[in-house]
């Protein structure tokens, strides 16, 4: 399953693990949890910065505590 990490523009940058098999060309469903989705379409791949992978998953485990704490 991938994961949307970030935005740069009018691009999405997605962290994808070697099993789910994207190619460039492919097009790829995003839906997020008000079931809305874009299409979009992969151009461009690339190996992803550790330190940038760990910021990520800090980042989301900050607001998702955030939000239990707050309810």
């Amino acid at each position: 399953m991938m994961k949307v990490i970030g935005k740069e523009g009018n691009d999405l940058i997605l962290l994808a693990l070697k099993e789910d098999h994207v190619e460039k060309g492919d097009y790829l469903m995003v839906n997020d949890n008000n079931d809305k989705a874009l299409l979009i379409q992969m151009y461009d791949e690339s190996y992803l910065n550790t330190e940038s992978v760990v910021d990520d998953m800090i980042k989301d485990e900050i607001i998702r505590l955030s939000s239990i704490e707050n309810r």
